[in-house]
């Protein structure tokens, strides 16, 4: 009997174990805990996230030197792929889980030439921040960012 209680248990925290995390909340974020790269980081970022698997929208509003906008995308993390346009550009993008960390790669083009986005999406533990890794490249340089939030 014990070893059927102790099987169950291990299996139930298997099935918990792999059960993706749930982005959903207002995010803010921390530019001292992020790296840019060379970009300027913006004065201010604050991301609405509803995510009810595999359904993702991302409302953002970036204060920067040229002042306030507002942005929203979908996305599917289930590998369908998704079409925003965000500030003028359409990108093509499809998200797929790894784990417990979201990953969406991203092509679009600009006057610049091509643009690739790959962006590593995780939560931490106790759900209180969220890092994104990208790594992007565009007109012939590659440039890694790191950008961390925490949840308000």
């Amino acid at each position: 009997m014990l070893r059927v209680v102790l099987f169950i248990s291990l299996a139930l925290n298997c099935f918990a174990w792999e059960e993706h995390p749930n982005f959903s909340g207002t995010w803010h974020l921390s530019p001292e805990l992020s790296d840019f790269g060379k970009a300027t980081p913006p004065k201010s970022l604050v991301s609405r996230i509803r995510h009810q698997d595999p359904a993702l929208i991302v409302n953002s509003t970036t204060t920067d030197g040229k002042g306030t906008q507002q942005s929203e995308y979908r996305w599917w993390t289930d590998g369908y792929p998704c079409a925003n346009t965000i500030r003028g550009i359409e990108y093509a993008t499809r998200v797929v889980w790894d784990g417990h960390t979201l990953l969406a790669t991203s092509t679009a083009s600009n006057q610049q030439g091509p643009i690739e986005i790959a962006d590593h999406w995780s939560i931490s533990k106790d759900g209180k921040t969220l890092k994104v890794g990208r790594v992007l490249k565009i007109a012939g340089a590659r440039v890694e960012q790191t950008y961390v939030y925490t949840r308000k």
